[in-house]
């Protein structure tokens, strides 16, 4: 956990924005759901990381909707996704 606060925390540091830390926090939690997606392809596990991935999609998708309907600009909305 230690390089994703440290990524986390270098971003509160340069933009002011708490937004900034919800987001590297969501893309470390969408990197270990992938990496639990392909790791162990017969378990539980693969079931959980699509289940996390899928929950982070609906929450991205949920904000384009969002965004789009206040007319917010672009380089906003490319800013919030939550990519890897």
């Amino acid at each position: 956990f230690g390089h994703m606060i440290g990524k986390a925390d270098e971003a509160y540091k340069t933009k002011k924005r708490l937004a900034d830390v919800e987001i590297a926090l969501h893309q470390f939690l969408l990197s270990k759901a992938t990496l639990l997606w392909h790791q162990h392809p017969l378990s539980v596990d693969t079931i959980f990381g699509f289940m996390v991935a899928k929950e982070i999609e609906v929450r991205n998708l949920i904000m384009l909707i969002k965004a789009k309907k206040l007319d917010l600009h672009e380089d906003f909305i490319k800013s919030e996704l939550v990519i890897r």
